[in-house]
């Protein structure tokens, strides 16, 4: 899962659009600097210009750079980055599971993707004693089948809906 970072340009335009205007997650792992229209920045906005100015010197202290801004920024805004990246992926692979109408979803999309981690064992509730059980548990219950997106994700499969979801876990 690839992660956008805040580069110098960016606290640049961040800097020059002073006070109006928002660092926002474009969407398809782009950031960018977006200015207010009709009162609302386009995308989902991450940090203020407002705010850039609030680490100051200290007294006599040096001013730092736009690099140094950029670090910081990226420091700061990776964990909220990387849930926006894992939801929009989420939302992705969710279309393709979706659409996929072959024989071997498996071998065909799942195991295939860049972002899939690892199977999740099939588990049997405690009350799932027979064969017959476990037909019926196969056929209607909502299993948990792999995990994806560092571990961000699990999805899982809604037998009795035949619909995938997702489940994100905490910070995801």
């Amino acid at each position: 899962m690839d992660v956008p970072v805040v580069t110098e340009e960016l606290v640049r335009q961040l800097r020059d659009g002073y006070p109006h205007v928002a660092l926002v997650y474009a969407g398809d792992g782009v950031l960018m600097v977006r200015g207010p229209r009709g009162g609302v920045v386009e995308g989902e906005r991450l940090y203020s210009s407002q705010r850039l100015d609030s680490w100051r010197p200290a007294a006599g202290g040096q001013a730092l750079s736009d690099r140094e801004h950029a670090a910081r920024l990226t420091a700061q805004l990776r964990p909220v980055i990387e849930d926006l990246v894992a939801h929009e992926r989420a939302e992705a692979i969710l279309g393709l599971l979706a659409a996929y109408t072959g024989p071997d979803i498996w071998a065909d999309v799942i195991e295939k993707l860049p972002d899939f981690d690892r199977r999740i064992p099939a588990e049997y509730p405690s009350y799932v004693r027979s064969a017959y059980d476990q037909r019926h548990h196969d056929a209607n219950a909502t299993t948990a089948e792999f995990v994806g997106l560092g571990e961000r994700v699990t999805f899982s499969l809604d037998r009795r809906e035949n619909r995938w979801q997702a489940a994100y876990t905490k910070g995801g």
